[in-house]
């Protein structure tokens, strides 16, 4: 193909531009498997645990800053149609082995708790003082089963048991007795979320109905929406096409450059070709393919090498939202960023492509 052989004509160029185009790419699937890690691993954690209906207090920006009031906890719970009510409190503290520590308070007797997946020891007792870790948190704090476990200066407890979960972002955490985190997350006298289950027969939207009407202070939402409708995962949604925005639109520059550099060096050939018949579109056409073979290979380096960053980033453990992010969704993420290196190849070539059909062949071929 001619395309190939122009690219291949000044292969330094063209490589410096297929990178140029990787970086933008590389920005955007990296960003984009923190965006689906994150939204993925909290939509399966609903699922898993069976969860009908997350409720939570009407205009939180995320479950971290909810409050539920014992009243209306007891009142959701007592609500016709319900089968049982699951309560959280969630948030994050700092330890010596990871600055953004995740803990979660959960009644033993709760559904949610019930059904975790102990890997060894045994579940929360009714008392306080233990503790369950993320067998990814276990290893990161090096404790086992019957170790003790200090979260501050004050808060001692017993490892009763190592769970697993699948999600990368559960692993790194702590379980605890929910007055123990109510305490250490000053939580007193409020949960954080509700997970509601229903009886049998009952429909989701005559449950959020009766639970709206009766407690006009918390929000209900779909056990398939939940991480839809979480503010601070839409910020990080948000950010991870905004960023990577203004990445390729410096790719697409370093691209149409090239283009044009290759377009205004072969001006003399592209006379020689319209000469002999070669027509205005046939050169567009061979422009276009230039640039989304260079984006294609860009893509794919790019793609590669950002799902390995945060492939390796779950072995380092870092702090923040770089915890909840996975590799899961891989190939709809590959197959994302493919698309949107083609779709820069395609617009990068749009002006470079047109300078080559205002050519005059007669001009074109007096050019030197």
């Amino acid at each position: 193909m001619i395309a190939i052989r122009n690219i291949a004509r000044n292969k330094r160029r063209s490589l410096l531009t297929a990178l140029g185009a990787a970086v933008g790419i590389m920005i955007l699937s990296s960003l984009t498997s923190v965006s689906e890690g994150l939204r993925s691993q909290v939509q399966d954690t609903i699922q898993t645990y069976g969860i009908d209906l997350a409720v939570q207090s009407k205009g939180a920006a995320s479950p971290f800053g909810s409050k539920i009031t014992t009243a209306d906890y007891e009142a959701l719970a007592s609500t016709e149609g319900i089968e049982s009510v699951s309560s959280m409190v969630i948030g994050a503290i700092k330890t010596p082995w990871n600055p953004y520590f995740l803990i979660m308070g959960l009644a033993p007797a709760d559904a949610f708790a019930e059904r975790l997946n102990i890997l060894d020891g045994t579940m929360l007792k009714a008392e306080r003082g233990g503790i369950l870790l993320g067998q990814t948190a276990g290893k990161a704090a090096e404790r086992r089963v019957g170790d003790r476990l200090s979260l501050s200066e004050q808060e001692e407890y017993l490892v009763m048991g190592i769970y697993a979960s699948g999600s990368n972002m559960l692993d790194n955490a702590a379980i605890l007795a929910i007055g123990d985190a109510q305490r250490i997350l000053s939580r007193d006298g409020f949960v954080n979320l509700a997970f509601v289950r229903l009886e049998q027969g009952m429909s989701v939207d005559e449950a959020t109905d009766r639970i709206e009407t009766r407690l006009p202070g918390l929000a209900v939402v779909r056990s398939g929406d939940f991480a839809g409708q979480i503010s601070l995962i839409r910020v990080v949604d948000t950010s991870a096409w905004a960023i990577p925005l203004i990445a390729l639109l410096g790719s697409c520059i370093v691209v149409m450059n090239t283009l044009v550099m290759a377009v205004s060096e072969r001006t003399k050939e592209i006379g020689i070709l319209m000469a002999i018949g070669w027509s205005r579109s046939r050169i567009m056409r061979t422009i276009v393919w230039e640039s989304l073979i260079i984006c294609f290979v860009g893509g794919l380096v790019g793609s590669a090498v950002g799902l390995v960053i945060i492939w390796g980033l779950q072995f380092v453990h870092p702090a923040g939202l770089w915890l909840w992010a996975s590799v899961s969704g891989v190939s709809r993420v590959f197959l994302i960023s493919l698309g949107i290196s083609l779709l820069l190849g395609l617009v990068s070539s749009l002006y470079p492509a047109f300078v080559s059909t205002r050519l005059q062949p007669a001009a074109a071929l007096r050019h030197e």
